[in-house]
């Protein structure tokens, strides 16, 4: 991983961890013997919904906003929470989930409410993910949206560290990197 961080500065890796397991101090061990420290602010917590508005799940996000790290809301929408119950949560990144991805062509609720949620996030300065994007159809439509990053099959199945690393050679563009590209031009 240290190489992928030391040639690719906006990689980032997301991970998803238990509270439970994130609250317990057994993360910074974890990632000191993997001689990642100095990228803490490139590794992202993925805690789901459900999970963040336990009390472990809150007190686990603030440790590890504490150490650094970025945090995100996995499976943004399947929860039952209200709004008022995310209010007190400190993340940065809203991972919209597949289910409500899987429906943005066909349902016109399930695309306004895709709109809406990227609006709340524009509000609340978080970054969003689309979760589960496997046509070049929901990709376009996530981007004139406004979403900001997404994954899936639509640009690989999951691969190991060095097919990743490989791909990162071959000239794969992250997508931040395509958005500062673009700006300069």
């Amino acid at each position: 991983m240290v190489p992928l961080f030391e040639r690719h500065h906006n990689f980032y890796v997301s991970v998803n961890i238990p509270p439970a397991i994130l609250g317990s101090g057994q993360i910074l061990p974890m990632i000191e013997e993997l001689e990642l420290t100095p990228y803490l602010d490139r590794i992202v917590c993925e805690v789901t919904e459900r999970q963040a508005l336990t009390a472990v799940g809150r007190s686990a996000l603030e440790g590890a906003r504490r150490s650094g790290m970025s945090v995100a809301i996995d499976d943004f929408g399947t929860g039952h929470s209200g709004l008022m119950q995310i209010v007190g949560l400190d993340f940065d990144i809203l991972k919209i989930d597949h289910s409500l991805i899987d429906t943005i062509l066909t349902n016109q609720t399930a695309a306004r409410m895709l709109r809406g949620i990227v609006a709340l996030a524009a509000a609340l300065r978080l970054h969003t993910v689309a979760e589960g994007v496997e046509s070049r159809e929901e990709a376009f439509f996530l981007c004139a949206a406004g979403v900001d990053c997404g994954q899936g099959w639509f640009w690989s199945k999951a691969v190991s560290g060095p097919q990743a690393a490989r791909i990162l050679e071959e000239g794969y563009q992250l997508m931040r990197d395509r958005r500062s590209e673009s700006k300069k031009s």
